[in-house]
């Protein structure tokens, strides 16, 4: 799999969004899932969880109260959903599907929550901005 990365991000955003990915890639794995995850500046799902019976594609945002889901950063999210599917489709892949968005605060999507749901996402709030500590991200980070 081909990833772009994006060059627009800095280190702390880079550490902000890695450190929620990597709480659900432990919180799946937990739960029996194989995970996939891509680094954070790159294009395409950040995760994708798998066992028998199905595939998850995740988009996962580590977001504060003032940040926003955009019509531009929807659209990407719902094609990299579209795309994992597609490989799914020609790999013949019977397994289910599921598309999930995870958040942190209402305020982050309120204005995208019909397209949403019309693209078939599952939305799995948060409640808060995760931040690392510093000696908490260094083992991961540098790995």
């Amino acid at each position: 799999m081909t990833v772009q990365v994006m060059k627009h991000y800095t280190e702390e955003r880079k550490r902000i969004g890695s450190y929620r990915v990597e709480k659900m890639r432990i919180r799946f794995e937990g739960l029996g899932y194989q995970v996939t995850t891509f680094p954070v500046e790159a294009t395409g799902l950040d995760m994708i969880a798998e066992n028998n019976e199905q595939v998850i594609g995740l988009e996962i945002t580590n977001w504060n109260k003032n940040g926003y889901l955009n019509f531009d950063r929807l659209s990407n999210m719902i094609q990299n959903y579209k795309d994992l599917e597609f490989k799914l489709k020609q790999a013949r892949d019977t397994r289910a599907y599921r598309r999930i968005l995870v958040y942190s605060f209402t305020e982050n999507i309120e204005n995208m929550i019909p397209y949403l749901f019309e693209a078939k996402v599952e939305l799995m709030k948060i409640g808060r901005q995760d931040l690392p500590d510093k000696e908490e991200v260094e083992g991961w980070l540098s790995a």
